[in-house]
């Protein structure tokens, strides 16, 4: 089974660029995967995007967890390496 990826707007980031895991469609995701976040968790993100005509294409994106304590928050610290969308993915396993 394919890991679940969990939604995330990868412009609601922490002072150290790492993502916030706060967002409802975060939180809804978690919870519908009963995923309990925990330091050193490596998790995948998905973000709405389209390509340059328009249609639907997300970002994916891999990324480990940790407790942000000054904010008070789990945040993910994105493996930019790891950034791509989701047709290329498609044109990879065809």
């Amino acid at each position: 089974m394919d890991k679940p990826r969990i939604y995330h707007d990868l412009q609601k980031q922490d002072d150290e660029g790492r993502i916030k895991l706060t967002l409802l469609g975060t939180l809804r995701d978690l919870e519908r995967y009963g995923i309990t976040l925990h330091d050193g968790l490596k998790l995948s993100f998905w973000c709405d995007d389209a390509n340059d005509q328009g249609e639907f294409d997300e970002i994916l994106i891999e990324g480990i967890v940790s407790y942000n304590e000054k904010e008070k928050c789990w945040v993910a610290d994105l493996d930019w390496d790891s950034f791509r969308h989701a047709s290329d993915e498609a044109a990879r396993s065809s």
